[in-house]
């Protein structure tokens, strides 16, 4: 009990959002949990909030424990409240749409992401977690489900137009999704963003390998050497992502355009590599006399 009070007197007087803080009451919770049990965790919360009646985090944690020991209204009610009061708190609506979720109300947690979204357009985030919740609602058609999943992650990419990462975002959901023709349409995005970094040719044409569309993913994969003064690592890169996709052949072409002496080795090596996928041994032995050289 003394320890309990030193550590509510310190609550007291710590920064809300600091660490401190949140270890204290953290603590605070711990040792009431052992000592009293929820009861006594629930006393604590109501005493504390009828002093510090604005203290977000601690009422944020009271909800919490309703919701736990099943007093749902309660929770939902307090939820609200603290969304009304400070509605910047990404937390709260995690924390309320969750609680809905639980209840399998998915379009009221839709409903407050929603509100999250239109408040702070630019998180992407938000976006995401309301698409996952409408593709989730099994009350509802499949058709329907989908559609309004995928209007709520073309915000992902379209809230911040020229950010390629932003697309790539939205194209991994849509992927995740099986939505492919929105994903590639992301992919692509991305690239005539930036098309001088590899990696964004790479995930399409990782992706087209996925779907089974074998010259389309070769196609999209030598886009990464189709820029000015390529640098001699991208081709590299797009031979290593063509012996991983098991194109043996198109990787013997590649190597046979390249003409670099930095990378000669990691080269030879490749070249070994491809042959033996293709049973072509007395060509891998002729290449691994070369790379002994």
């Amino acid at each position: 009990d003394q320890a309990v009070a030193l550590l509510r007197e310190q609550l007291a007087q710590l920064a809300p959002d600091s660490w401190l803080r949140a270890e204290a009451q953290r603590r605070i919770e711990s040792a009431l949990r052992q000592q009293g049990g929820a009861d006594a965790l629930n006393d604590f919360y109501v005493a504390w909030l009828d002093e510090h009646p604005d203290d977000i985090a601690m009422r944020l944690a009271h909800a919490q424990e309703l919701s736990r020991r099943g007093r749902i209204a309660e929770a939902e009610a307090a939820l609200i409240a603290i969304i009304e009061q400070a509605a910047s708190r990404r937390d709260a609506h995690a924390m309320l749409a969750r609680l809905y979720i639980e209840q399998a109300r998915y379009r009221d947690a839709a409903d407050v992401y929603q509100a999250l979204c239109e408040r702070d357009p630019l998180d992407a985030g938000a976006w995401e977690r309301l698409g996952r919740i409408h593709i989730s609602d099994l009350s509802r058609p499949q058709a329907d489900r989908r559609h309004d999943a995928a209007a709520a992650w073309r915000h992902v990419a379209s809230e911040q137009p020229n950010d390629p990462t932003r697309a790539v975002r939205a194209a991994e959901l849509f992927r995740q999704a099986a939505m492919p023709d929105v994903a590639i349409e992301h992919y692509q995005q991305a690239i005539a963003l930036d098309p001088a970094s590899p990696e964004y040719h790479e995930y399409l044409a990782r992706y087209l390998h996925e779907l089974g569309r074998k010259d389309q993913a070769a196609a999209a994969a030598r886009q990464m050497i189709q820029i000015d003064r390529v640098p001699a690592d991208h081709r590299v890169r797009l031979i290593e992502v063509l012996l991983s996709f098991g194109y043996f052949d198109a990787a013997l072409e590649d190597i046979d355009r390249a003409a670099d002496d930095t990378h000669r080795y990691e080269l030879l090596s490749m070249r070994v590599a491809a042959f033996m996928n293709l049973d072509r041994f007395a060509d891998a032995a002729l290449t691994l006399d070369e790379l002994q050289s």
